[in-house]
């Protein structure tokens, strides 16, 4: 009937779970940072055609999220069990499932991502297209990045990721600070690429 707190599993969760939410804080800021700075900088239009050359990568990154939610506990137990060759070879054949569904993607996004775009949103926002396919491409590395990230947090290694999500931050916050006022929102493409390819 006392009520008593386990210190030591307190502090294992803390330990584990704290980079973790730092790690979801960075996100936010590197994914939406080039949306606040278009916002302040650019004109209603830009930000029209950078919210639609955004639509598909994020149902895109949705989906993605359903892949992870079974990826994640696999690599888990299969680390409980310290099998490490198997957690290997299992990254090993995401990795270049996903390369090779990513390469495919990108290489139709390429040749018919203004088609695309006219068929989806209009005609009106064909000017989107070029940053769509920039996006795209750093959609694909960072389902890449995505995969690594979520293999370290499933073998008990939840500190790594938050130091690779800062250089990604750090990188997308510079290079958003000063491509999007030089080049518009071309430069928020550009930015989500460079911090995917830092990671």
């Amino acid at each position: 009937r006392q009520i008593r707190i386990d210190t030591s599993t307190l502090i294992t969760l803390i330990r584990f779970g704290f980079p973790l939410e730092i790690n979801e804080f960075l996100g936010f800021i590197y994914q939406r940072f080039d949306t606040i700075l278009t916002g302040i900088l650019l004109t209603p239009t830009e930000i029209a055609y950078l919210a639609v050359a955004r639509k598909i990568p994020d149902s895109l990154s949705g989906l993605f999220e359903a892949f992870r939610s079974v990826y994640f506990p696999y690599i888990s137990q299969l680390g409980m069990k310290k099998e490490w060759d198997t957690v290997a070879h299992a990254i090993n054949q995401v990795i270049r499932a996903l390369s090779f569904v990513a390469f495919l993607l990108c290489l139709a996004i390429v040749f018919w991502g203004s088609s695309m775009i006219t068929f989806l949103f209009t005609g009106e926002y064909l000017a989107s297209t070029t940053l769509f396919q920039v996006l795209m491409v750093a959609l694909s590395l960072g389902f890449i990045n995505n995969v690594f990230g979520t293999s370290l947090v499933a073998i008990g290694q939840s500190n790594k990721p938050p130091i690779i999500n800062a250089l990604h931050s750090a990188t997308s916050l510079v290079s958003n600070l000063i491509l999007i006022p030089r080049i518009g929102i071309i430069g928020a493409g550009i930015s989500s690429l460079l911090g995917n390819l830092i990671s």
